[in-house]
C-alpha cells in the first residue's frame, strides 16, 4: 500500500549540514575570491578592513587619510566607492 508523505518545504535539503552543495559552493568561492580581490584593486582593502569592524575613522587611519572629520568623509565615501565596484563586479559574474 502506498501513503502519502508531506514534505516540509523550509527543510533543506542535505541535511543540517547546509545542503548537498555547500562542499561546491566552498570550492566556487575560493576561486573566484582572487579574481575579484584583482578587480576591486584597492577596494578590496576598503571591504576588508570594513569587514574587520574598523570604524570610518580608523579606516582613514588606515588609507593615511589623517584622523580628522573630513578624513572621516573621505573613508565612508570609500566604502561607498568600494561597494558600488563590488556590485560591478558581481554584475560582470551574473
Amino acid at each position: 500500500m502506498a501513503y502519502r508523505v508531506h514534505s516540509n518545504p523550509r527543510a533543506m535539503q542535505g541535511g543540517a549540514e547546509g545542503g548537498h552543495d555547500l562542499v561546491e559552493r566552498q570550492i566556487v568561492e575560493t576561486i573566484d575570491a582572487p579574481r575579484i580581490d584583482a578587480a576591486l584593486g584597492e577596494h578590496a582593502r576598503v571591504l576588508d578592513l570594513s569587514i574587520a569592524g574598523l570604524t570610518a575613522r580608523e579606516i582613514a587611519a588606515e588609507l593615511g587619510f589623517g584622523d580628522t572629520k573630513q578624513s572621516e568623509r573621505k573613508a565612508v565615501a570609500a566604502q561607498n566607492a568600494a561597494l558600488a565596484a563590488l556590485a560591478d563586479v558581481e554584475k560582470l559574474a551574473a
